[in-house]
């Protein structure tokens, strides 16, 4: 029989799909036992989140390699696939041994990061690097999406729609060809420089240098209310499920409430995920004054670790909307938490997904903190309350839109948000989508997945 502590953990452990707020694991240092749990997360665990408390011998770098093997051979959620006899010799990092230990394909997302880093973003929304998020089009064009207001990127002057031609001297073919993704841009470290070469929508080309420097990640990256037809609007671009998301939410749906919202479009085109505990607040905000205490995700482990199941409800705020339907902007980079927004309110209202199919994450990890590094592997997977998950494909849309760089976000006449627009007026999707939607091209080769391990959790360079 459960204790009381593992009752509630048991019911209430509230995760992260990307990576988690909470630390339950120790390390070396023992003082920071509890340094991710935040208020939010005590209201989920009143009698505390310990669980598995585990560390390494010592920070050896052989005993810190034994340490990840041993997690990965025990709570992975795919622990029955790890060699169970490793030379350790054979790594000369972590990350290197991690990438072995992983399994593909449906591992993408296990990594080992410093603990300052994970804090940072996690906690403060704050990371280091050139603030512009940067993705491949399906012709194969290296283009900046957007940047963060104050950032590097945002400083020299890049922009929406600006095409990278070359990155430190080389052409994007190169770096594709000799697989430096992972090196190309180098450390995520303060002053680190950055040369870019690129192309302006107006044809000209700049060569610029950027040194990377802290910035604000900011998870409401944009709202405003649109007037449609007769319909109030609420579009929100929302970039990350991070602490600082509570607070931004808060303001940015007292804001639509106050002002008498009727419909919401919900842009995740961009967010590669986070907390689970913001993603039940986002769901609440959007459903939650339809609510009981209905069940907003559920979560399950591997068959060590059926005890640790959890189920999570709605989180309740007073600025509430009555939504029936909500229209979700999508990406190939529309990842973990945002697609369990997407998954778990389908049991209880009509969600229209608009964009491309996401990029298909339904697990998550925990987190272990150990000899200053933070380790997240898989440990759980998640699923809504009908117990349906399972989308490692991805999950695709009702109307398939392909994006065009061209037109700033927010604007009414941008592909995604247009199209949005037209399936809340007419309750369809556009003829023109209708008719494209067999024809959209295929890349001929497979794009490089250019942001990996937490890079890819913060979404940005």
């Amino acid at each position: 029989m459960l204790s009381k502590t593992m009752a509630y953990i048991a019911r209430w452990r509230m995760a992260l799909l990307m990576i988690m707020v909470i630390t339950m694991f120790t390390g070396c240092d023992k003082s920071n036992k509890n340094e991710f749990i935040t208020s939010a997360d005590s209201r989920f665990f009143p009698d505390g989140p310990s669980m598995l408390v585990r560390e390494p011998a010592s920070c050896s770098a052989l005993d810190q390699k034994k340490f990840v093997h041993e997690i990965m051979s025990d709570s992975y959620l795919w622990y029955d696939t790890v060699p169970q006899s490793v030379r350790y010799n054979d790594f000369d990092s972590l990350e290197e041994l991690l990438g072995f230990l992983r399994y593909d394909p449906k591992d993408r997302f296990s990594y080992i990061v410093s603990t300052q880093e994970h804090d940072d973003y996690f906690n403060k929304g704050q990371t280091v690097g050139l603030g512009a998020s940067l993705q491949f089009t399906d012709l194969g064009l290296f283009m900046v999406q957007y940047v963060y207001p104050d950032s590097p990127a945002a400083d020299i002057g890049l922009e929406r729609g600006d095409q990278i031609l070359k990155i430190n001297g080389k052409t994007i073919n190169e770096i594709t060809a000799q697989y430096e993704w992972d090196t190309i841009f180098g450390p995520d470290r303060l002053g680190i420089e950055v040369a870019l070469d690129i192309k302006k929508q107006d044809g000209t080309e700049q060569n610029l240098v950027l040194a990377k420097a802290g910035f604000d990640v900011h998870s409401v990256f944009q709202s405003q209310i649109i007037e449609h037809q007769g319909i109030k609007v609420g579009y929100l671009l929302f970039n990350a499920f991070i602490e600082p998301s509570f607070a931004e939410l808060a303001r940015m749906f007292a804001e639509f409430h106050d002002q008498g919202v009727d419909e919401v479009v919900l842009d995740l085109r961009y967010n590669p995920g986070g907390m689970v505990a913001v993603a039940a607040a986002l769901g609440g905000y959007l459903y939650g004054a339809n609510t009981g205490i209905e069940t907003f995700a559920l979560g399950t482990h591997n068959n060590r670790y059926t005890v640790l199941d959890w189920s999570v409800p709605f989180e309740h705020h007073a600025t509430d909307l009555e939504l029936s339907r909500v229209v979700v902007l999508t990406s190939r980079e529309s990842c973990s938490a945002s697609e369990l927004i997407i998954n778990s309110l389908r049991v209880y209202m009509n969600v229209v997904v608009v964009g491309d199919t996401t990029c298909g994450k339904p697990v998550g990890m925990y987190g272990y903190n150990f000899c200053d590094q933070y380790f997240a592997p898989i440990e759980f997977e998640v699923k809504n309350a009908r117990q349906k998950g399972g989308y490692f494909d991805g999950i695709p849309p009702n109307c398939r839109v392909k994006e065009d760089l061209a037109l700033p976000l927010g604007d009414p006449e941008e592909k995604l948000l247009g199209e949005a627009l037209h399936y809340i007026s007419n309750n369809t999707c556009s003829s023109q989508v209708r008719a494209a939607s067999a024809a959209i091209p295929t890349p001929e080769t497979e794009l490089p997945v250019i942001l990996k391990g937490f890079r890819r959790q913060v979404g940005v360079f």
